[in-house]
């Protein structure tokens, strides 16, 4: 298993993967549309975001998505996933601990991301890799 940026090769991939995951809608009307292969082609293209994959066998078989900002240090982890069938291997463990690296080197030193309050696997997550629980917010959001 090897953990390595993501590259335009990889948005079709991760696009299709995207769009069946049901815990990054962020609303019943949310829709994963061209936008976000538009967005993910942008994306990987910022010096100072971590957009990494794992890939085994030649099959990209997660991701992890960060936003950084550099002038305050802070990084948001926007989206982390293993397929279903690779969880159990410690692959998302490894995705966070090398964006974390990554970033680190860059300067950033405060972490955090947004969990659906009734993703128990994700709260978990987070919370064994030294994350603690925030206030509760509602996500807002307008298209166009």
């Amino acid at each position: 298993m090897q953990i390595r940026k993501m590259e335009e090769k990889d948005i079709e991939t991760v696009y299709e993967m995207l769009q069946n995951i049901e815990e990054f809608r962020v609303s019943k009307e949310s829709k994963m549309g061209e936008w976000v292969k538009q967005s993910l082609k942008n994306w990987i293209k910022n010096k100072d975001d971590e957009m990494l994959v794992a890939e085994e066998n030649g099959e990209v078989v997660g991701f992890i998505f960060t936003t950084a900002h550099k002038p305050s240090g802070k990084a948001t982890i926007e989206n982390i996933f293993v397929k279903e069938e690779f969880r159990g291997k410690g692959i998302s463990k490894k995705l966070l601990d090398e964006c974390i690296a990554r970033l680190k080197k860059k300067g950033i030193n405060y972490f955090c991301s947004l969990v659906k309050e009734n993703n128990k696997k994700a709260f978990e997550f987070f919370k064994s890799n030294n994350f603690t629980e925030g206030y509760k917010f509602v996500w807002m959001e307008k298209a166009g």
